[in-house]
């Protein structure tokens, strides 16, 4: 009876760095329709701009992130995977609104793409006695 018995096996695989894989969060929003006191923000408390503040969860610590013009009124951000979180103030002539009602995102973790430039060889040397 015949065996056939590998006595080698060489198995090379080049690997490349994986790329970081991000995902995008779009945060938009709507002008204010009144200002706190009730008035109207046309004439009483005009809004400059927004104050985009992000942070981990709803109740940790959040840093600002960007100070935007009142004509913009979404952002998008690119992130590893995670949970984001954010929240808007309205800037009026240097004066800031409360905070906004926090929101959170999460962006998925992907399996990674196969790396291009990936070599595999395989070759198998067999004895038989």
């Amino acid at each position: 009876m015949r065996k056939l018995i590998p006595s080698a096996v060489l198995l090379a695989i080049c690997l490349f760095p994986f790329a970081a894989y991000a995902g995008t969060v779009t945060l938009s929003w709507t002008a204010p329709t009144t200002c706190a006191d009730g008035t109207s923000p046309t004439t009483d408390c005009p809004t400059t701009g927004y104050e985009i503040s992000e942070g981990l969860s709803t109740t940790s610590a959040y840093a600002v992130k960007e100070t935007v013009a009142a004509t913009i009124t979404s952002r998008t951000y690119s992130y590893s995977p995670g949970v984001r979180c954010f929240s808007a103030k309205t800037v009026s002539v240097g004066l800031k609104s409360d905070e906004s009602t926090r929101v959170c995102a999460t962006v998925p973790s992907l399996p990674p793409k196969a790396p291009q430039g990936m070599t595999v060889t395989v070759a198998v040397t067999v004895s038989v006695p």
